[in-house]
This record gives C-alpha cells, sequence and structure tokens, in this order.
C-alpha cells in the first residue's frame, strides 16, 4: 500500500510540474504578444513608401510608392505596371481602390510627389453599370472629387501604386 501512495504522490508531482511548464509557456507567450513592433505614423518611411492610412493598432496600414509612375497610362495598364512594380525589396504593390485612393488624397501634402496639373488618378474599383457598361472610377487631386469614365480602357491618368503593412 505504501508504494501504491509513493507511485500515486510521484505522478501527482510530476503532473503538477507539467502543469506550471505549460503556465508558465503559455504566459512568456503572453507576453511577447505584447510586446509589438512600434506603432506607424502618417508620413513615416516604412516598407518601401511612406505610410498613409494607420489602423487604430497602428500596426497595420497602407504605404504609398514614393512616386507616381512616369507616364499617365489606361487603367487596364496601371492594374498590370502596378502589379509588376518591385521597389525596395517588396514585390506586393498594388492600384489603390476608390477608398484607399482617398484616403491617400487626404494624406497628399504628407507623402507628396503629385502631380501639378492634370490631377487625374485612376482607382481599381470597376463596377458594372446598365447604361454605360463597364465604369472605372478615380480620384481628381486637385480639389479631391471623385468620378468615373466609361473609357478607362484608352483614357490615360497618373497611377500611385500602394501596398499593406
Amino acid at each position: 500500500m505504501k508504494r501504491y501512495a509513493k507511485q500515486n504522490f510521484s505522478r501527482l508531482w510530476i503532473m503538477a510540474l507539467l502543469a506550471l511548464v505549460g503556465l508558465l509557456t503559455a504566459s512568456d507567450k503572453a507576453f511577447s504578444d505584447q510586446i509589438e513592433a512600434p506603432a506607424k505614423r502618417l508620413g513615416d518611411h516604412f516598407g518601401g513608401g511612406i505610410v498613409f492610412y494607420v489602423d487604430a493598432t497602428g500596426q497595420h496600414g497602407l504605404i504609398a510608392a514614393p512616386g507616381d509612375f512616369k507616364d499617365k497610362m489606361s487603367m487596364d495598364k496601371s492594374v498590370t505596371e502596378c502589379q509588376a512594380l518591385e521597389y525596395d525589396g517588396y514585390r506586393d504593390w498594388r492600384l489603390p481602390s476608390i477608398t484607399e485612393l482617398n484616403k491617400l488624397y487626404h494624406a497628399k501634402n504628407i507623402v507628396g510627389g503629385f502631380a501639378d496639373t492634370d490631377h487625374y488618378y485612376w482607382s481599381s474599383t470597376v463596377e458594372k453599370s446598365s447604361r454605360k457598361g463597364e465604369i472605372v472610377w478615380y480620384q481628381d487631386f486637385g480639389d479631391g472629387t471623385q468620378g468615373y469614365s466609361d473609357s478607362g480602357k484608352t483614357e490615360n491618368n497618373r497611377v500611385r501604386a500602394v501596398r499593406e503593412f
């Protein structure tokens, strides 16, 4: 009987030690999860470009390429060129949606490098219209208005690539 009690007592201690190690490991992971990279701010040079939008956590947002593409281009070519862009080691650039483009417009003085004339910039937002077929949205960086065009395949506008972090 004494031998049986010693074995149970030993097993109990081993189980308690394993539970303690598990708690310490979980606690250590929880602590390390709380240590994050410093929050990003508007205008920070980060991830190959300039931060122009940051979510409430400061850990996620949007980055604009530091400059426009040299030439104005059609919307289809804009999508292709943004997807093919490799800048500062990053290859996940894309054409911004109309919502992202509006955020970029509101941060244009922080980001800089936008055109002084011919202010229209393409977005990736395309919609079907019963009257006009396919329409493509753009933003005027001169006055902030948004509009759409049914000639996005042939009309040429400016392009600024973005990426997420």
